[in-house]
């Protein structure tokens, strides 16, 4: 489960916990916003499980510290490899806008984006 304040605000992440939570699913939490501190439901659904930081560390180093929580908490095979990953030049990560729930409450900004 993804922790952020986009993913708090989205009908579609709320519902995937929801699903993980009915079916009765390990969850790893991960978090991707620095300083987000998840509140209601997402604070109910996690509650003391430890997270997998991605705020602090860099993108390889993170991962493999999600891949080794997923084996710990056998929701991955654990003869899958370690991850190799190749340098490549710096890209910018797209975050998508937050939008109005309401599509009438959209602006001709909102539109565009």
């Amino acid at each position: 489960i993804c922790m952020s304040e986009q993913y708090r605000k989205s009908n579609y992440c709320r519902a995937e916990a929801h699903y993980a939570f009915q079916q009765q699913r390990k969850i790893v939490p991960i978090l991707l916003q620095k300083h987000y501190k998840p509140d209601g439901g997402l604070l109910f659904l996690i509650g003391q499980l430890l997270y997998v930081d991605f705020t602090k560390y860099i993108f390889p180093q993170a991962i493999e510290m999600l891949f080794k929580e997923l084996k710990a908490t056998n929701i991955v095979d654990s003869n899958v490899g370690d991850v190799q990953f190749k340098q490549a030049s710096p890209s910018k990560l797209y975050l998508p806008p937050i939008l109005p729930e309401k599509i009438s409450d959209w602006t001709q900004i909102h539109v565009q984006e």
